[in-house]
């Protein structure tokens, strides 16, 4: 079986129009969630995950693909959901702009995907939220007011390593094909792809995706 990394690589070389590296870039999580998944199954695995959203009150970078996948996704929600998230990232980057990177990182809010406690994107979540685990929600439970605990998440080391392994071998396929791999504030990034379409060609065309929100 073909790993996600050379999965991801072949499907770059092959790409010709934005929907091509969107559908490689689904590919190849789709691929990588189930060799995580299949890692967990034979090392008997079990985390503290899928019941809360804890986790979803850390601020969030993302890279120009990924932002490309979720303002995807939440083109083709319901009416009334999409204009939920939007109302919901205008928000969240009208509070959050100016903070400095060492403020961002304790910044106490929820993600602006989520609806009723659930990520309204999960299928293309971003790298940093789909390797994310934990084997103690209690821990998560406390690190929502109390940021600097993240750091100090119990995770599985085998587990982490795996997805780590998975997301580098992602990173390097971009980087072989040249695309922006530059990291953007999650909020600001959706915004800046959703008003401007011109920046995914940008991007496309292997320039800086430049996902800066001007309004």
């Amino acid at each position: 079986m073909q790993r996600p990394g050379e999965i991801l690589a072949e499907r770059l070389r092959q790409a010709k129009v934005p929907r091509d590296y969107s559908a490689a870039f689904r590919e190849f999580y789709d691929t990588a969630e189930r060799h995580a998944s299949e890692y967990m199954q034979e090392a008997d695995i079990r985390v503290a995950c899928g019941t809360c959203s804890f986790c979803c009150y850390q601020w969030v970078r993302v890279l120009a693909h990924e932002a490309f996948a979720i303002v995807d996704c939440i083109s083709t929600m319901e009416p009334p959901r999409r204009q939920q998230v939007l109302e919901q990232l205008h928000s969240y980057h009208s509070d959050s702009h100016l903070l400095s990177p060492e403020d961002q990182d304790s910044f106490h809010r929820a993600c602006p995907l989520l609806i009723d406690g659930r990520c309204s994107v999960y299928p293309v979540r971003p790298s940093n939220c789909r390797r994310f685990h934990s084997l103690d929600s209690s821990h998560c439970q406390r690190s929502v007011e109390q940021p600097e605990l993240w750091k100090d998440t119990p995770l599985h080391k085998g587990l982490a390593g795996a997805w780590s392994d998975m997301i580098l071998a992602a990173d390097y396929s971009y980087h072989l094909t040249g695309h922006d791999q530059t990291t953007y504030n999650l909020a600001e990034a959706c915004l800046a792809a959703l008003s401007n379409p011109a920046l995914r060609r940008r991007w496309v065309q292997k320039k800086k995706a430049l996902l800066h929100d001007d309004s």
